[in-house]
């Protein structure tokens, strides 16, 4: 997450509920990892803020699919996703797996 994102959420619902939010993105990419699916999009516009209660079950949702796809054994190639937000082996045409959606954190 860039930094102007984390002042806007933190100005609006406190370090607290800020880290909440990160812990439940952390929480939905552990999900998709664990289904071997590789989200390719992570971005600040594709995190959509359910509530800022922090008593809520659910703060955040990961929307935007739509570049996303399954890991295979030998891996995944293709140039997807947002500039940016992109693990440097997505950019450079090499092979990666679910992994490169840590760098997007």
């Amino acid at each position: 997450m860039h930094i102007m994102h984390i002042l806007i959420i933190s100005s609006t619902c406190g370090t607290h509920g800020l880290l909440i939010n990160c812990f439940q993105i952390s929480l939905g990419l552990e999900y998709l990892h664990h289904k071997h699916v590789i989200y390719k999009d992570l971005k600040p516009a594709n995190v959509l803020v359910w509530s800022l209660d922090e008593a809520a079950d659910v703060n955040v949702k990961l929307s935007d699919y739509g570049l996303s796809s399954f890991a295979t054994p030998q891996g995944s190639v293709g140039y997807m996703g947002t500039v940016g937000y992109q693990a440097p082996e997505m950019r450079k045409g090499h092979t990666y797996t679910e992994k490169v959606m840590l760098l997007s954190i």
